[in-house]
């Protein structure tokens, strides 16, 4: 419920760990197996790059 809460929060300055991750990713900060290494859900972090 916490988790849901914020990933739809992003307005009010709340993301996921996840969501952070995609973000440093997206910006080259880091590479996508670390990100995806460290994810908290590799198989829903893997979905969330193919979507963006």
């Amino acid at each position: 419920l916490l988790h849901d809460y914020m990933a739809k929060s992003t307005e009010l300055g709340m993301q996921t760990f996840d969501q952070h991750l995609l973000q440093l990713y997206k910006e080259d900060k880091v590479a996508l197996p670390i990100a995806k290494a460290h994810a908290t859900s590799p198989e829903q972090f893997e979905r969330m790059v193919m979507v963006e």
